[in-house]
Protein backbone atom coordinates (compact mmCIF):
# COMPACT_ATOMS: atom_id res chain seq x y z
CA UNK A 1 0.00 0.00 0.00
CA UNK A 2 1.35 3.49 -1.10
CA UNK A 3 1.95 6.16 2.28
CA UNK A 4 1.29 9.60 1.45
CA UNK A 5 4.35 11.68 3.11
CA UNK A 6 2.99 14.99 3.87
CA UNK A 7 5.20 18.06 3.78
CA UNK A 8 5.00 22.37 4.36
CA UNK A 9 6.88 24.36 2.18
CA UNK A 10 7.10 27.41 3.37
CA UNK A 11 9.41 30.41 3.03
CA UNK A 12 11.24 28.24 0.88
CA UNK A 13 12.39 25.61 3.55
CA UNK A 14 11.26 22.30 3.32
CA UNK A 15 9.61 21.30 6.68
CA UNK A 16 7.65 18.24 7.94
CA UNK A 17 4.12 18.36 9.83
CA UNK A 18 4.14 17.36 13.72
CA UNK A 19 4.42 13.63 13.70
CA UNK A 20 1.00 13.15 15.14
CA UNK A 21 -0.87 15.06 12.15
CA UNK A 22 1.33 13.75 9.56
CA UNK A 23 0.39 9.77 10.83
CA UNK A 24 -3.49 11.14 10.91
CA UNK A 25 -3.02 12.50 7.31
CA UNK A 26 -2.26 9.11 6.51
CA UNK A 27 -4.14 7.18 8.50
CA UNK A 28 -6.80 9.24 6.65
CA UNK A 29 -6.03 8.15 3.15
CA UNK A 30 -5.38 4.80 3.99
CA UNK A 31 -9.38 4.62 5.37
CA UNK A 32 -9.91 5.96 2.04
CA UNK A 33 -8.25 4.20 -0.28
CA UNK A 34 -9.22 0.91 1.38
CA UNK A 35 -12.79 2.18 0.98
CA UNK A 36 -12.19 2.84 -2.80
CA UNK A 37 -14.40 6.23 -2.42
CA UNK A 38 -13.82 9.32 -1.69
CA UNK A 39 -15.85 11.50 0.81
CA UNK A 40 -14.34 14.44 -0.91
CA UNK A 41 -15.58 13.78 -4.02
CA UNK A 42 -18.76 12.72 -2.93
CA UNK A 43 -19.11 16.52 -1.35
CA UNK A 44 -17.75 18.10 -4.10
CA UNK A 45 -20.38 16.15 -6.39
CA UNK A 46 -23.11 17.32 -4.49
CA UNK A 47 -24.13 13.49 -3.96
CA UNK A 48 -25.71 13.83 -0.71
CA UNK A 49 -26.69 9.62 -0.37
CA UNK A 50 -23.01 8.91 -1.40
CA UNK A 51 -21.74 11.19 1.52
CA UNK A 52 -24.39 9.80 3.78
CA UNK A 53 -23.59 6.02 3.16
CA UNK A 54 -19.70 6.48 3.51
CA UNK A 55 -20.41 8.36 6.62
CA UNK A 56 -22.63 5.55 7.60
CA UNK A 57 -19.97 2.65 7.05
CA UNK A 58 -17.46 4.91 8.51
CA UNK A 59 -18.32 7.88 10.99
CA UNK A 60 -14.50 8.40 11.34
CA UNK A 61 -14.76 9.93 7.23
CA UNK A 62 -16.81 13.48 8.79
CA UNK A 63 -13.32 14.81 9.52
CA UNK A 64 -11.14 13.40 7.19
CA UNK A 65 -8.99 15.96 5.76
CA UNK A 66 -7.28 15.79 2.02
CA UNK A 67 -3.98 17.36 0.70
CA UNK A 68 -4.44 20.41 1.76
CA UNK A 69 -6.28 20.14 5.02
CA UNK A 70 -9.91 20.56 4.25
CA UNK A 71 -12.43 18.61 5.91
CA UNK A 72 -15.73 17.48 4.05
CA UNK A 73 -17.68 20.16 5.82
CA UNK A 74 -14.89 22.55 4.53
CA UNK A 75 -15.16 22.12 0.88
CA UNK A 76 -19.27 21.63 1.26
CA UNK A 77 -19.24 24.86 2.43
CA UNK A 78 -17.28 26.42 -0.30
CA UNK A 79 -19.67 24.84 -2.27
CA UNK A 80 -22.40 26.30 -0.77
CA UNK A 81 -24.12 22.93 -0.33
CA UNK A 82 -26.92 23.54 2.51
CA UNK A 83 -27.82 20.13 2.53
CA UNK A 84 -24.55 18.15 2.39
CA UNK A 85 -23.22 20.94 5.77
CA UNK A 86 -26.14 20.25 7.41
CA UNK A 87 -25.61 16.31 7.37
CA UNK A 88 -21.68 16.80 7.81
CA UNK A 89 -22.92 19.21 10.91
CA UNK A 90 -25.62 16.08 12.26
CA UNK A 91 -22.84 13.12 12.30
CA UNK A 92 -20.43 15.50 14.40
CA UNK A 93 -18.48 17.35 11.82
CA UNK A 94 -16.23 20.17 13.86
CA UNK A 95 -17.16 23.36 12.85
CA UNK A 96 -13.44 24.78 14.24
CA UNK A 97 -11.60 22.93 12.04
CA UNK A 98 -8.81 24.57 9.71
CA UNK A 99 -6.70 23.61 6.43
CA UNK A 100 -3.39 24.18 6.41
CA UNK A 101 -4.00 27.95 5.60
CA UNK A 102 -5.57 28.44 9.11
CA UNK A 103 -9.02 28.63 7.47
CA UNK A 104 -12.50 27.35 9.53
CA UNK A 105 -15.51 26.20 7.17
CA UNK A 106 -17.33 29.60 8.21
CA UNK A 107 -14.37 31.13 6.13
CA UNK A 108 -14.56 28.92 3.22
CA UNK A 109 -18.68 30.20 2.74
CA UNK A 110 -17.64 33.16 3.41
CA UNK A 111 -15.25 33.72 0.47
CA UNK A 112 -17.20 32.33 -2.28
CA UNK A 113 -20.57 34.26 -0.60
CA UNK A 114 -22.26 31.71 1.13
CA UNK A 115 -23.72 33.97 3.91
CA UNK A 116 -26.85 31.68 3.76
CA UNK A 117 -24.27 29.04 5.50
CA UNK A 118 -23.45 31.35 8.43
CA UNK A 119 -25.82 30.91 10.54
CA UNK A 120 -25.07 27.44 11.07
CA UNK A 121 -21.54 27.04 10.26
CA UNK A 122 -20.73 30.09 13.10
CA UNK A 123 -19.95 29.30 16.53
CA UNK A 124 -20.78 31.42 19.36
CA UNK A 125 -18.39 30.95 22.57
CA UNK A 126 -19.59 33.35 25.24
CA UNK A 127 -17.64 33.65 28.72
CA UNK A 128 -19.00 35.23 31.77
CA UNK A 129 -15.80 37.81 32.68
CA UNK A 130 -17.69 39.30 35.80
CA UNK A 131 -20.78 39.70 37.47
CA UNK A 132 -22.36 41.86 34.28
CA UNK A 133 -19.47 41.18 31.94
CA UNK A 134 -19.36 38.94 28.48
CA UNK A 135 -16.86 37.99 25.76
CA UNK A 136 -18.58 36.76 23.13
CA UNK A 137 -16.21 35.31 20.38
CA UNK A 138 -17.77 34.00 16.91
CA UNK A 139 -16.09 31.12 14.86
CA UNK A 140 -15.29 33.41 11.57
CA UNK A 141 -12.79 35.24 9.91
CA UNK A 142 -10.20 36.71 12.53
CA UNK A 143 -12.53 36.36 15.03
CA UNK A 144 -12.76 39.05 16.78
CA UNK A 145 -13.56 39.10 20.86
CA UNK A 146 -16.77 41.40 21.64
CA UNK A 147 -16.96 42.68 25.45
CA UNK A 148 -20.83 43.31 26.37
CA UNK A 149 -21.70 44.80 29.75
CA UNK A 150 -25.46 44.13 31.17
CA UNK A 151 -27.13 46.31 33.71
CA UNK A 152 -29.78 48.61 34.56
CA UNK A 153 -28.24 51.35 31.98
CA UNK A 154 -28.57 48.91 29.00
CA UNK A 155 -26.48 47.27 26.98
CA UNK A 156 -23.09 48.21 25.93
CA UNK A 157 -20.77 46.61 23.21
CA UNK A 158 -17.33 46.99 23.05
CA UNK A 159 -16.46 46.29 19.03
CA UNK A 160 -18.55 44.86 16.75
CA UNK A 161 -16.91 42.17 14.85
CA UNK A 162 -17.21 40.90 10.77
CA UNK A 163 -20.57 42.47 8.73
CA UNK A 164 -21.15 39.24 7.08
CA UNK A 165 -21.69 38.00 10.87
CA UNK A 166 -23.37 40.87 12.20
CA UNK A 167 -26.63 39.19 12.90
CA UNK A 168 -25.71 35.99 14.30
CA UNK A 169 -23.28 38.66 16.75
CA UNK A 170 -26.51 40.73 17.36
CA UNK A 171 -28.21 37.47 18.65
CA UNK A 172 -25.31 36.54 20.74
CA UNK A 173 -25.40 39.88 22.58
CA UNK A 174 -29.43 39.36 22.89
CA UNK A 175 -29.17 36.33 24.31
CA UNK A 176 -27.11 37.20 27.93
CA UNK A 177 -28.50 41.32 27.36
CA UNK A 178 -31.78 40.40 26.63
CA UNK A 179 -32.04 43.43 24.38
CA UNK A 180 -30.12 45.15 21.59
CA UNK A 181 -26.95 47.45 22.72
CA UNK A 182 -28.11 50.95 23.72
CA UNK A 183 -23.98 52.07 23.65
CA UNK A 184 -21.29 50.79 21.25
CA UNK A 185 -17.50 51.39 21.71
CA UNK A 186 -15.38 50.52 18.92
CA UNK A 187 -11.37 50.48 19.98
CA UNK A 188 -10.03 51.13 16.64
CA UNK A 189 -12.23 51.45 12.97
CA UNK A 190 -10.76 48.12 11.53
CA UNK A 191 -13.38 46.37 9.60
CA UNK A 192 -13.12 43.14 11.82
CA UNK A 193 -14.09 45.72 14.59
CA UNK A 194 -16.68 48.29 12.99
CA UNK A 195 -18.03 45.75 10.62
CA UNK A 196 -21.24 44.95 12.46
CA UNK A 197 -22.00 48.78 12.97
CA UNK A 198 -24.29 49.04 11.05
CA UNK A 199 -26.75 46.10 12.54
CA UNK A 200 -25.70 46.50 16.28
CA UNK A 201 -24.88 50.42 16.48
CA UNK A 202 -28.29 51.16 15.07
CA UNK A 203 -30.20 53.51 17.18
CA UNK A 204 -27.23 53.22 19.79
CA UNK A 205 -24.78 55.69 21.28
CA UNK A 206 -21.26 55.01 19.03
CA UNK A 207 -18.37 56.07 21.00
CA UNK A 208 -14.78 55.35 18.95
CA UNK A 209 -11.90 57.95 17.95
CA UNK A 210 -13.89 59.67 16.12
CA UNK A 211 -16.75 60.94 18.34
CA UNK A 212 -14.93 61.35 21.77
CA UNK A 213 -15.15 64.87 21.25
CA UNK A 214 -18.97 65.07 20.14
CA UNK A 215 -19.78 62.92 23.26
CA UNK A 216 -18.37 64.83 25.77
CA UNK A 217 -20.17 67.65 23.94
CA UNK A 218 -23.23 65.64 24.12
CA UNK A 219 -22.54 65.03 27.78
CA UNK A 220 -22.23 61.14 26.84
CA UNK A 221 -18.41 61.08 28.40
CA UNK A 222 -16.21 63.34 30.08
CA UNK A 223 -12.65 64.18 29.66
CA UNK A 224 -10.31 63.04 32.37
CA UNK A 225 -8.69 66.07 34.14
CA UNK A 226 -5.23 64.46 34.85
CA UNK A 227 -3.15 61.81 33.17
CA UNK A 228 -3.93 57.92 34.53
CA UNK A 229 -0.41 57.06 36.44
CA UNK A 230 1.08 53.88 37.03
CA UNK A 231 3.39 52.90 39.84
CA UNK A 232 5.95 53.91 38.21
CA UNK A 233 5.72 56.78 36.88
CA UNK A 234 3.99 55.76 33.31
CA UNK A 235 1.20 58.08 32.30
CA UNK A 236 -1.62 57.66 29.88
CA UNK A 237 -2.01 61.80 29.23
CA UNK A 238 -5.50 61.51 27.30
CA UNK A 239 -8.36 59.07 28.54
CA UNK A 240 -12.11 59.75 28.68
CA UNK A 241 -15.12 58.35 31.37
CA UNK A 242 -18.40 57.44 31.72
CA UNK A 243 -20.66 55.66 34.22
CA UNK A 244 -22.28 52.54 32.89
CA UNK A 245 -24.25 49.61 35.01
CA UNK A 246 -22.55 50.93 37.67
CA UNK A 247 -19.23 51.22 37.29
CA UNK A 248 -17.13 53.90 35.62
CA UNK A 249 -16.15 52.86 32.29
CA UNK A 250 -12.47 54.28 31.08
CA UNK A 251 -11.36 55.21 27.45
CA UNK A 252 -7.82 55.75 27.17
CA UNK A 253 -6.53 57.31 24.05
CA UNK A 254 -3.47 55.48 22.62
CA UNK A 255 -2.57 55.81 19.19
CA UNK A 256 0.54 55.64 16.82
CA UNK A 257 0.97 51.42 17.05
CA UNK A 258 -2.01 49.54 15.71
CA UNK A 259 -3.56 52.18 14.15
CA UNK A 260 -4.14 55.78 14.62
CA UNK A 261 -7.54 56.01 17.23
CA UNK A 262 -6.79 53.04 18.92
CA UNK A 263 -8.91 53.61 22.18
CA UNK A 264 -8.27 50.97 25.57
CA UNK A 265 -11.44 50.37 27.53
CA UNK A 266 -11.20 49.83 31.24
CA UNK A 267 -14.11 48.45 33.32
CA UNK A 268 -12.37 49.58 36.42
CA UNK A 269 -14.77 47.95 39.19
CA UNK A 270 -14.77 44.66 37.29
CA UNK A 271 -11.39 44.87 36.87
CA UNK A 272 -11.56 44.60 32.96
CA UNK A 273 -9.55 46.12 30.14
CA UNK A 274 -10.63 45.35 26.50
CA UNK A 275 -7.53 46.14 24.71
CA UNK A 276 -8.34 45.83 21.36
CA UNK A 277 -5.74 45.28 18.68
CA UNK A 278 -3.03 46.30 20.57
CA UNK A 279 -2.69 43.23 22.91
CA UNK A 280 -2.75 39.82 20.70
CA UNK A 281 -2.23 37.30 23.08
CA UNK A 282 -1.63 34.70 20.98
CA UNK A 283 0.13 36.58 18.04
CA UNK A 284 3.01 38.36 17.30
CA UNK A 285 1.65 42.20 17.58
CA UNK A 286 0.09 43.73 14.20
CA UNK A 287 1.94 47.64 14.13
CA UNK A 288 4.52 47.55 11.18
CA UNK A 289 7.34 49.82 11.89
CA UNK A 290 5.78 51.24 15.17
CA UNK A 291 7.53 48.54 17.49
CA UNK A 292 8.64 51.67 19.60
CA UNK A 293 6.06 53.01 20.06
CA UNK A 294 4.07 49.43 20.57
CA UNK A 295 6.76 49.01 23.33
CA UNK A 296 5.89 52.19 25.12
CA UNK A 297 1.84 51.41 25.03
CA UNK A 298 2.51 47.90 26.56
CA UNK A 299 4.60 49.08 29.48
CA UNK A 300 2.69 51.88 29.85
CA UNK A 301 -0.46 48.99 30.92
CA UNK A 302 1.65 46.98 32.73
CA UNK A 303 2.49 50.12 34.77
CA UNK A 304 -0.89 51.64 35.27
CA UNK A 305 -3.52 48.72 35.94
CA UNK A 306 -4.07 47.05 38.70
CA UNK A 307 -2.31 43.31 39.32
CA UNK A 308 -5.69 41.32 39.28
CA UNK A 309 -6.90 42.98 35.81
CA UNK A 310 -7.83 40.56 33.62
CA UNK A 311 -6.84 41.82 30.03
CA UNK A 312 -9.11 41.33 26.82
CA UNK A 313 -7.59 40.96 23.47
CA UNK A 314 -8.62 41.48 20.64
CA UNK A 315 -7.83 38.51 18.90
CA UNK A 316 -7.00 35.76 21.49
CA UNK A 317 -7.36 34.38 25.03
CA UNK A 318 -7.71 36.11 28.15
CA UNK A 319 -4.50 37.66 29.32
CA UNK A 320 -3.46 38.27 33.45
CA UNK A 321 -1.17 40.81 33.79
CA UNK A 322 1.77 38.31 34.28
CA UNK A 323 1.27 37.17 30.79
CA UNK A 324 1.65 40.37 29.80
CA UNK A 325 4.92 40.41 31.36
CA UNK A 326 5.88 37.00 29.83
CA UNK A 327 4.64 38.68 26.07
CA UNK A 328 6.45 41.79 26.96
CA UNK A 329 9.76 39.11 27.64
CA UNK A 330 8.80 37.34 24.77
CA UNK A 331 9.19 41.31 22.12
CA UNK A 332 12.19 41.63 24.29
CA UNK A 333 14.17 38.28 22.95
CA UNK A 334 12.82 38.50 19.33
CA UNK A 335 13.71 41.86 18.96
CA UNK A 336 16.88 41.26 20.15
CA UNK A 337 17.53 38.22 18.00
CA UNK A 338 17.03 40.47 15.04
CA UNK A 339 19.08 43.30 16.13
CA UNK A 340 21.95 40.85 16.25
CA UNK A 341 21.43 40.26 12.41
CA UNK A 342 20.86 43.86 11.48
CA UNK A 343 24.62 44.36 12.97
CA UNK A 344 25.88 41.66 11.28
CA UNK A 345 24.53 43.40 7.70
CA UNK A 346 21.75 40.80 7.16
CA UNK A 347 19.17 41.75 4.94
CA UNK A 348 15.22 41.15 5.76
CA UNK A 349 14.63 38.61 3.31
CA UNK A 350 18.38 36.99 4.34
CA UNK A 351 16.56 36.45 8.14
CA UNK A 352 13.77 35.39 6.75
CA UNK A 353 15.37 32.91 4.67
CA UNK A 354 17.52 31.26 7.70
CA UNK A 355 14.56 31.66 9.92
CA UNK A 356 16.41 33.20 12.60
CA UNK A 357 13.13 33.65 14.70
CA UNK A 358 11.96 29.69 14.23
CA UNK A 359 12.05 29.35 17.70
CA UNK A 360 9.30 31.31 18.13
CA UNK A 361 7.36 30.11 15.12
CA UNK A 362 4.00 29.11 17.16
CA UNK A 363 3.76 32.71 17.42
CA UNK A 364 2.51 32.53 14.33
CA UNK A 365 0.09 29.94 14.47
CA UNK A 366 -3.30 32.08 15.66
CA UNK A 367 -3.26 34.81 12.85
CA UNK A 368 -1.11 32.89 10.06
CA UNK A 369 -0.41 36.35 8.57
CA UNK A 370 1.41 37.59 11.60
CA UNK A 371 4.43 35.14 11.09
CA UNK A 372 7.77 35.40 11.82
CA UNK A 373 8.13 36.88 8.25
CA UNK A 374 5.83 39.51 9.22
CA UNK A 375 7.50 40.14 12.40
CA UNK A 376 11.21 40.34 11.08
CA UNK A 377 9.99 42.85 8.49
CA UNK A 378 8.39 45.30 11.43
CA UNK A 379 11.34 45.27 13.70
CA UNK A 380 13.82 45.51 10.55
CA UNK A 381 11.58 48.42 9.56
CA UNK A 382 11.42 50.03 12.87
CA UNK A 383 15.24 49.62 14.05
CA UNK A 384 17.34 49.30 10.28
CA UNK A 385 17.67 53.36 10.26
CA UNK A 386 19.29 53.09 14.66
CA UNK A 387 16.94 56.32 15.41
CA UNK A 388 14.66 53.94 17.57
CA UNK A 389 16.50 52.71 20.48
CA UNK A 390 17.69 48.92 20.60
CA UNK A 391 16.09 47.93 23.98
CA UNK A 392 19.10 45.46 25.33
CA UNK A 393 18.30 42.06 26.58
CA UNK A 394 16.12 41.76 29.55
CA UNK A 395 15.35 45.82 29.61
Amino acid sequence: MAYAVVFLHRRRRLKTRQPTMALATVACLCVRAAWGGDIHDAVLSRDGQRVGALLADDPRLVDCTDNKGRTPLHLAAFRGDRDIVELLIARGAKRGSRDRTGRMPSDAAGVRGHDHLLDILVENQTVKVSDHLYQITLSYGLRPNTVVSIGSDGVLAVDTGHDRVARELARAVHAVGKGRPTHVINTHMHHDHVGGNAVLAEGATLINHSTLEQCVAEGVIRKGERPLRGKSGRVFDTWYSMRFNGEEVRLIHSPGAHSGGDLIVHFTSSGVVHMGDLLLSQSFPSVGEHVPEYREILDTVIDVFPPDTVFVSGHGRFSQLQDLHDYRAMLLKTIGAVNQQIKAGKSVEQMQQEDVLGEWESWGDFLRFLNTDNWIRAIYDSYANETASIPPPGA
